[in-house]
């Protein structure tokens, strides 16, 4: 039962980063304000995650993550989720999805093992290392970048030179390794459900950024995505699709360790992008669209990700995980 589970929230996730990518693409052409996109996002989980936990009506006197681990290490989190929210939104409004997923997806794997073996003392074998580079490997090959073509030294390794939205791509993928590993650490070391802990993150990351956004965007902004009808509901959709990516992946980890997360999200990309072509076909033709992962990409990727599932130990990491 467990493992269909994890396949289910796995299809889940995939299917609403799909729907995440592109609705956010079309709301940031219409609406190029990231910052207002995500705070909706913010909301959107807030309302979803709170009505969950009214409907399953459960006990108010239960232990709380406050009292737990301290507000310090849930706003730590939550700025993650922030910064990761609005660099994934500016690399989409300045680059295009493929760029976005590939370098965000790889800095998250090479990070998150990292900050698991530091955090939480997880031990990665052999092998499994070697899965993570062969997936690694596997997702450059597959996806074609507009890397800059200049053979002067100066020019190739001047951040102008990258394509567009390679660094908020790598920022964000740096942040949800640590939010990812963060929020494990709690789930693993205290009896929160992942429902109350998630609602608990985006509260408090709603709080930390208003003022961010007060000063960025304000109430003018806020006021034109009203004032036309089209933007608000390009942005409400933005946001809906956010929350059902956020929170099935956020369920997803609460079952697998933050590795095992990472692969996946690996995986997660190289949907996304085919995923991507597949519809630019279908709308365009064979000219014009986004070029599909390639065939020996794939491949590879497959092998690392058999690899590291081979190899991989059972997680017991969800006896203290009262969620389910």
């Amino acid at each position: 039962m467990g493992s269909m589970q994890s396949a289910w929230l796995l299809a889940v996730w995939f299917l609403g980063s799909v729907a995440n990518n592109w609705s956010t693409k079309a709301a940031v052409r219409s609406f190029p304000h990231p910052g207002t996109l995500a705070l909706v996002g913010l909301v959107v989980q807030a309302v979803i995650t709170g009505t969950t936990l009214w409907l399953s009506k459960r006990n108010p006197q239960r232990i709380t993550v406050a009292a737990a681990v301290g507000w310090v290490r849930i706003a730590g989190v939550a700025v993650c989720v922030i910064a990761a929210f609005v660099c994934h939104r500016l690399a989409l409004a300045s680059g295009s999805v493929a760029i976005t997923l590939t370098v965000k997806t790889s800095c998250s794997i090479a990070a998150t093992p990292v900050l698991s073996v530091l955090v939480l003392g997880q031990r990665l074998g052999v092998l499994q290392v070697a899965g993570l580079g062969i997936v690694l490997f596997g997702l450059w090959v597959s996806v074609d970048l507009p890397w800059p073509s200049s053979t002067d030294a100066e020019g190739l390794f001047a951040i102008r030179q990258l394509p567009a939205g390679v660094l908020p791509a790598a920022i964000s993928g740096l942040c949800v390794s640590c939010q990812a590993v963060a929020a494990k650490s709690i789930l693993v070391q205290t009896s929160v459900s992942k429902d109350e802990l998630w609602l608990r993150v985006v509260s408090i990351a709603i709080v930390l950024f208003l003022p961010i956004w007060f000063f960025v965007d304000g109430p003018a902004v806020a006021w034109e995505a009203v004032a036309s009808r089209d933007q608000l509901l390009q942005i409400v959709s933005s946001a809906v699709c956010l929350a059902w990516m956020q929170l099935a992946g956020f369920a997803f980890l609460s079952r697998v360790s933050p590795p095992s997360h990472g692969v996946a999200n690996a995986v997660r990309g190289l949907f996304v992008v085919g995923s991507a072509s597949v519809l630019a076909w279908l709308q365009q033709g064979s000219a014009g669209g986004p070029q599909a992962p390639r065939p020996l990409g794939l491949v590879l990727t497959a092998i690392g990700v058999a690899l590291f599932w081979t190899c991989a130990p059972t997680q017991h990491s969800s006896q203290k995980q009262k969620d389910q």
